[in-house]
């Protein structure tokens, strides 16, 4: 992900609302995506909402060799709804598993239910 170079598609950070450039190189597809599932999780004394997903065999080996090239490569990958950057994540040395998951830190729980609310109706749980 770059900050303002003109290659690629730009979107507008939900956060700092600063307009980011990032070379279009989807890693993940709707079809992908095995079931979705919304939850409220306790993490380090507070409550947090997530959007878990589940991936089909082919998005696990997708994502595990985007996630070896991004802590390889220095690179970040950023989930995209709507056109908006919601998430962003960064990987830093090795990991067994990293979660394709989004949390409420990222984006308020409304935000993050109007993502659940627009997913297929047949991987919701």
């Amino acid at each position: 992900m770059t900050e303002n170079k003109q290659i690629g598609i730009t979107f507008e950070d939900l956060d700092s609302h600063e307009n980011l450039t990032v070379e279009k190189f989807p890693i993940l597809s709707i079809g992908d995506i095995k079931s979705v599932k919304l939850v409220a999780e306790n993490m380090l004394g507070s409550k947090i909402i997530k959007l878990k997903l589940k991936l089909t065999h082919d998005g696990n080996r997708k994502w595990n060799l985007a996630t070896d090239e991004m802590s390889k490569k220095n690179k970040t990958a950023i989930f995209v709804f709507e056109n908006k950057v919601l998430h962003s994540l960064k990987v830093i040395g090795k990991a067994d598993y990293i979660s394709p998951s989004i949390v409420d830190n990222d984006l308020n729980s409304s935000q993050l239910k109007d993502v659940y609310d627009s997913m297929p109706e047949n991987i919701k749980q």
